[in-house]
């Protein structure tokens, strides 16, 4: 397991992958204000070893103490 900071692409630290998450572990981004997201970049491990295989999205509005799920279509972005 790494620290979040090292959550960048092609950044790989002490691992073998920028981030090494497990399972149900999550990365928290204040990206400090409001923006629209219009893509997220995942990649690979440089040896093959692991993949993000799928993920969700979650969002909070500035103030707000709830998370919303990213919907598409009507069902949940997975």
């Amino acid at each position: 397991m790494t620290e979040p900071e090292q959550a960048r692409l092609h950044n790989y630290g002490e691992c073998h992958a920028s981030w090494c998450g497990r399972v149900e572990d999550w990365l928290q981004i204040d990206l400090g204000g409001e923006y629209s997201v219009s893509a997220i970049h995942t990649k690979g491990a440089k040896d093959h070893y692991g993949y993000v295989k799928m993920y969700t999205l979650s969002y909070q509005i500035s103030g707000d103490i709830s998370w919303e799920d990213y919907y598409e279509d009507g069902i949940i972005k997975v």
